[in-house]
């Protein structure tokens, strides 16, 4: 068996804001189907064609299957809800609790059979506390979303979903993820805007304290045009000590839909995870400020949020309280998930684990980690969710952490926000359990073989190829110096908070969240191909920061700091023969989404068609950078070149169109293989070559490694912060502090 793990010592918040980063972004890779902007180069129109989806059966896990092609009625080929409006407004009129939904065909036949109705009512009641870690609750989700995949029109599932809505026996977060899930996986419902989850759910992610406030103010206000927004910031965590500091990070209104998005993308239920490779492993590798223990119970915290469908509060967790078996529908020994943990450590000690007949499953090979990651979180794919546990090891901890406060569910406390998807990163204790996963997905890659130059698995060097220098251009800033600062987010809350459709939210009810931002900035590489010995007509970019010290000052050696590099952007461009000078903008990155579309004015303006949404999952664009400090944070940027015809993985590209954009190096794509060849944080994800001859040796730093590979370069960056408001969708007058009324 593999000793014990060690994780790193509880760090300074300094260290804190920049490796919750380091680690949420690391070990995951792609390329860009996007032509980088080149002002010496021509342009060329990517292909985008296979990234459109069809929805298939086998998305879904088959233990949950129900035929419901019964279910569709004559009315399903209606435009929803029968009012003439575009699909984008029949979708967006969904998510608007104040909006009555007209009957159609298909309560009929909901009325006339209510089995599925019922067993989803009694696994997961309407006005029950809903969280997504909860296997009946997954179930009921998987259930919704199975009769409106099964839906033969885009029109019919839409008004499939209107009709499940209301229903009594429907728990309005479990539809919500599973018409969200519907227009991930449906090809005919993908190019559709999807409204903030903020906008739809706003106890989620806002605390009780001032959505009771919106909801009063609601019921007082002479106006129903009222402008003012009250500010959301770190102010509501302070009980929650020095780490409330990074409440900007844990309590990103974005970070979090990401999470959910993520999660919707990749049902634990689901297949997914064959098609997309070690994407799952990325769901472990997020984690930061590890401490002693998988669950350190001296760690308070107080999520200040209330459920506005169940009326309960999320459970704040007291020090001193220790993990203790789960009894509940579907119970979880702590003695158990540390057999099943025992068991993955001993496979990866071995090389193999053993599937359900006995046989072994090798993990030393590049898809060892798909294998592990499966099985860790225990999704359809598990190799033996019977030895490695029906909820991995993953899922477990997760429940187990979330009850905390009342395991064998006798007080009547809702579990904590770690049992909920949308939730989740809002804990602390989120971090250190995650940089606990990584260790063990560390174990099985370093049993790897180290990366070569010119030989082995996925060689360093590219000949041909020379990456002469990268720079970052950030407006009048000196070269190679970022900026970031505060912003204003504005999002109106009116249409998430009215459950009961009542006449208190007659207007907007405007909460302005506090987010970091940077000003946006663009790479500039100059390529070399030196002649015709690169076969490949374009080739990849992959730009990674990762930091340059540690606490003390001391610079990290390259086997230190490839664990702390993350990747903000890859993408393929052309190459000719000779110079090339490749410009390419941060806000194009494939990692990242920008604010969706409010709610609001999703349902007042016209869709522009020449612009492509959003596919939902994707990292914020305006967290693609460390907060930075006032003095300036030292980082390194690094920049690979790879040869893309290696990189490329075959996929059917006659019937499917694109349809929303992927923010894929996190999210992948729908229904397709994972776009790129190579493994996820390639070449950070193993070790590096070494040898008693050649660099790198142990103390070997970045530059050395840039120094033997020709299609490498970096370069040292500064990110400073400044402590201010710059701009946003409300500020000055227009702005109320809660805590001053």
């Amino acid at each position: 068996m593999i000793g014990s793990l060690v994780l790193p010592g509880k760090m300074e918040v300094f260290r804190a804001v920049f490796v919750l980063f380091a680690f949420l972004l690391k070990n995951c890779n792609s390329y860009n189907s996007h032509i980088s902007h080149n002002s010496h180069i021509s342009h060329t129109t990517p292909d985008l064609d296979h990234y459109s989806v069809e929805p298939t059966r086998e998305t879904y896990s088959k233990d949950y299957y129900y035929d419901y092609q019964d279910y569709q009625s004559e009315g399903t080929t209606g435009s929803y809800p029968n009012n003439g409006g575009s699909m984008q407004d029949n979708f967006s009129a969904l998510f608007d609790w104040r909006t009555h939904i007209p009957t159609s065909g298909n309560d009929t036949f909901l009325d006339d059979d209510r089995r599925f109705l019922r067993d989803i009512a009694e696994t997961c009641p309407k006005r029950g506390f809903f969280y997504g870690m909860n296997p009946s609750h997954n179930s009921a989700v998987l259930r919704l979303n199975q009769i409106l995949m099964e839906q033969s029109s885009p029109e019919g599932c839409l008004q499939m979903a209107g009709s499940l809505r209301d229903r009594d026996e429907v728990n309005p977060h479990a539809w919500l993820r599973a018409v969200i899930s519907a227009s991930i996986f449906r090809s005919d419902l993908q190019g559709l805007r999807k409204p903030p989850l903020v906008e739809v759910m706003p106890s989620m992610f806002v605390p009780g304290e001032i959505l009771n406030d919106l909801k009063e103010s609601a019921s007082n206000e002479v106006s129903t045009n009222s402008q003012k927004c009250v500010r959301v910031d770190g102010s509501f965590g302070e009980d929650n000590g020095d780490e409330n500091l990074v409440w900007y990070w844990r309590e990103d209104v974005l970070l979090s839909s990401h999470h959910l998005y993520w999660h919707l993308s990749y049902p634990i239920r689901g297949e997914r995870g064959a098609q997309d490779r070690e994407v799952i492993s990325w769901f472990a590798t997020c984690g930061t400020l590890g401490f002693e223990t998988w669950a350190d119970h001296s760690i308070w915290y107080n999520p200040h949020l209330h459920d506005g469908n169940s009326g309960a509060n999320y459970s704040a967790r007291p020090p001193g309280v220790p993990v203790s078996d789960l009894v509940s529908d579907r119970p979880v020994s702590v003695r158990n998930r540390t057999i099943w943990l025992n068991r993955v450590l001993d496979g990866i000690a071995e090389g193999r684990l053993i599937d359900q007949y006995g046989h072994p499953v090798y993990l030393d090979n590049d898809d060892g980690i798909n294998i592990l990651g499966n099985t860790l979180q225990s999704n359809a794919l598990s190799v033996n969710p019977d030895y490695y546990g029906e909820n991995g090891v993953h899922n477990s901890g997760h429940r187990i952490i979330g009850a905390a406060l009342d395991p064998r569910l006798e007080l009547g406390h809702p579990p904590g926000v770690m049992g909920e998807d949308a939730t989740a990163i809002r804990d602390i204790i989120f971090y250190p359990y995650h940089a606990w996963m990584d260790t063990i997905f560390n174990a099985q890659k370093n049993r790897l073989a180290p990366y070569e130059l010119h030989k082995g698995a996925w060689p360093l060097v590219l000949p041909g190829i020379e990456l002469q220098s990268i720079k970052i251009h950030s407006g009048d800033l000196p070269r190679n110096k970022l900026h970031t600062f505060w912003s204003y987010k504005r999002y109106d809350l009116a249409r998430g908070l009215d459950f009961n459709r009542s006449a208190n939210a007659r207007g907007p009810l405007y909460a302005c969240h506090q987010h970091l931002e940077h000003q946006d900035f663009e790479y500039e590489l100059e390529i070399e191909r030196k002649d015709e010995s690169f076969d490949a007509k374009t080739a990849t970019v992959r730009i990674f920061m990762g930091p340059r010290y540690d606490l003390e000052g001391r610079r990290y050696t390259l086997d230190e700091q490839r664990h702390y590099m993350f990747i903000v952007d890859a993408f393929t461009v052309p190459l000719k023969v000779g110079p090339n000078t490749i410009r390419r903008p941060s806000v194009s990155s494939a990692l990242t989404v920008d604010f969706p579309t409010s709610l609001g004015e999703l349902r007042q303006e016209p869709t522009n068609a020449n612009i492509m949404p959003y596919c939902g999952c994707g990292w914020p664009q305006h967290m693609l950078i460390p907060k930075g400090t006032k003095k300036g944070l030292d980082l390194d940027v690094f920049a690979v070149i790879t040869n893309s015809k290696e990189d490329a993985v075959k996929r059917d590209t006659s019937t499917r169109t694109q349809k929303c954009r992927a923010a894929w190096i996190f999210c992948g794509i729908a229904d397709e293989k994972y776009p790129d060849a190579r493994p996820m944080g390639y070449p950070f994800d193993r070790r590096l070559y070494i040898t008693e001859q050649k660099r790198p040796g142990p103390g070997a730093l970045l530059e050395h490694l840039v120094k033997d590979v020709p299609n490498m370069a970096s370069v040292p960056i500064k990110v400073m912060h400044f402590d201010e408001i710059r701009g946003g969708d409300a500020v000055g007058d227009l702005i109320e502090d809660y805590h001053k009324k």
